[in-house]
């Protein structure tokens, strides 16, 4: 019986000490270099049609 309860707290303490390591985001599986590039792309593309859309308002208001 003694050596049960001992298992039991050493497989305990074991899975402890698994959920108090450091989990990062860095940890995941790495995101493939076509995928980041693939956003980046999107992103630059978001930010020049937003630009673009101020300075058309702004063009547009100014000739009032």
């Amino acid at each position: 019986m003694a050596l049960l309860k001992e298992l039991i707290l050493a497989i305990l303490e074991w899975l402890t000490g698994l959920s108090r390591e450091d989990k990062k985001a860095s940890d995941a599986d790495n995101v493939p270099k076509e995928l980041k590039d693939k956003w980046r792309e999107r992103i630059i593309e978001a930010e020049k049609k937003s630009k673009d859309e101020t300075t058309s308002q702004n063009l547009s208001s100014s000739g009032d």
